[in-house]
């Protein structure tokens, strides 16, 4: 076997676990969620998983990273006019709301990774969240750079 072949084994081997993991990290709290169950799922052993990914920590960050990373392309990819803060508002939250519909496995990863992180990881959630931080920063700064906030107000 080649090694251009095995790296692309090695590749493949990493997102069947990361998919299954991301079903059951999907389902279950980092606490709840198994080790056991992600092997039984990708059809790899514990021994495999921890070859790849040093122990559940990291698999559920990169769950994390995958959660993140999915919804900034989607969100990227889809075009928001900032001329009427209300019309760029729904669109947003749209957009959130149809990102989730599609990958629904993310929907818990992201809530619990936002609202609920586990302790010990916090600070890697933190990290792993600076660009969906920035693109939201940013949309509100296009959104604040279009509206005259005296026009909004009434007196």
């Amino acid at each position: 076997m080649t090694r251009l072949n095995r790296t692309k084994q090695s590749n493949l081997k990493n997102q069947q676990i990361i998919q299954s993991a991301i079903t059951e990290f999907g389902l279950h709290r980092y606490s709840e969620a198994s080790l056991n169950v992600i092997s039984k799922e990708s059809n790899f052993s514990k021994g495999i998983i921890y070859h790849y990914f040093k122990n559940k920590h990291n698999l559920y960050l990169a769950c994390v990273a995958e959660c993140f990373e999915s919804f900034i392309t989607f969100l990227n990819e889809e075009s928001v006019s900032f001329e009427n803060i209300e019309v760029a508002t729904k669109k947003y939250f749209s957009l959130r709301q149809q990102f989730f519909d599609r990958k629904s496995k993310f929907s818990n990863i992201f809530a619990n990774a936002v609202f609920h992180p586990p302790l010990h990881l916090k600070k890697e959630i933190r990290a792993l969240k600076t660009k969906l931080d920035q693109f939201n920063y940013d949309f509100y700064e296009s959104i604040h750079q279009t509206v005259d906030l005296k026009d909004l107000c009434d007196f």
